[in-house]
C-alpha cells in the first residue's frame, strides 16, 4: 500500500509518467497511490500523512486527536489556516453532501414560515431563491 508524495518519495515528472502508463493514480496536487492497491484502504491508512502533505501548518482536532486518525466513517478534521474543504475520496463528506443538507434545512425553515434568508445567503447557497 504505498503513497507516493511528491517531493518526498518521488518526483512529479515521474509519477506524472507513471499516472499517464496507468500503473498510478494521481490523487490530489502531488499524491499518487498504486494503481492495483485498494486506493480507498490505502488513502485511510495514510490519512494523517496525506493531510501533513497538504496542510503542513495544521494540526489533528477533535476526534481525530483522540484517535490520532480518521473516524470510522472517514472524516479527519484539522485545525489551521486554510480556505477550502477538501474531499480526498474516502475522507471527509462531499461537498454534495454538505450541500443536500443545507437545502433540506431551507426547505424546512421555509416550509414552517421562517423568516426571510439575507440575500447573500439566497444567492449563493439556495438555488429555489433565484
Amino acid at each position: 500500500m504505498p503513497l507516493h508524495l511528491v517531493g518526498e518519495n518521488i518526483d512529479k515528472m515521474r509519477g506524472h509518467r507513471q499516472a499517464e502508463a496507468g500503473k498510478l493514480v494521481h490523487l490530489v496536487r502531488g499524491i499518487y497511490v498504486d494503481a492495483n492497491d485498494d486506493i480507498d484502504q490505502t488513502i485511510r491508512t495514510h490519512a494523517v500523512r496525506i493531510a501533513k502533505y497538504l496542510y503542513p501548518n495544521a494540526y489533528l482536532s477533535a476526534a481525530s486527536a483522540v484517535l490520532l486518525g480518521p473516524m470510522r466513517d472517514g472524516r479527519l478534521f484539522l485545525t489551521g489556516r486554510r480556505v477550502q474543504r477538501q474531499r480526498i475520496r474516502m475522507l471527509g463528506p462531499g461537498r454534495g453532501d454538505i450541500q443536500d443538507t443545507f437545502e433540506q434545512n431551507l426547505a424546512r425553515i421555509f416550509a414552517t414560515g421562517g423568516s426571510r434568508l439575507p440575500t447573500v445567503v439566497r444567492k449563493h447557497h439556495c438555488p429555489c431563491a433565484n
